[in-house]
């Protein structure tokens, strides 16, 4: 089997980088780009308390949420949720995910976020052993928005 089309057919294309060993303009172009959004960054999940994840013994009074750059708290939310006795951690991720999509379907375990600079905190209810997620949507200064969401567990 012949790689060209044959006698009269357009000639077979040229794989990448074969012009001399270098990019196509058009894809050091696409790489700029994606570095420079890479540089501005977003608001992304820089720490929390409890961690994404984890399993305590005694419940929280409160969880921290920690971004590493500047957020609009008026267009920003977040919140913590009751997710009951879900079993284990892998199935109380899923349900926190569910939750990020429809916040209106959970059960609210918090008293209110207070905002601190680059720091949330959550004030909650007094907890029952079991799952709770933790969801939040930012508004970064530089208008990009991020959301996220995590599961935690109370069992003593």
């Amino acid at each position: 089997m012949s790689l060209s089309s044959g006698p009269g057919g357009p000639p077979p294309k040229a794989p990448l980088g074969a012009s001399g060993g270098r990019p196509p303009a058009s894809l050091k172009a696409l790489c700029a780009l994606l570095a420079l959004g890479l540089a501005l960054g977003h608001a992304e999940l820089k720490g929390a308390s409890p961690a994404p994840g984890s399993r305590l013994k005694a419940p929280p009074k409160e969880v921290v949420l920690e971004f590493p750059e500047a957020f609009d708290p008026r267009l920003s939310s977040f919140a913590v949720y009751a997710l009951g006795e879900v079993g284990d951690a892998k199935r109380a991720q899923g349900l926190a995910a569910l939750l990020l999509a429809h916040p209106e379907r959970g059960v609210r375990a918090d008293l209110g976020a207070r905002v601190e600079g680059l720091r949330v905190r959550l004030r909650l209810k007094p907890l029952k052993p079991g799952a709770y997620a933790v969801v939040y949507r930012v508004l970064a200064l530089d208008t990009h928005a991020t959301r996220g969401a995590y599961a935690f567990l109370y069992a003593p």
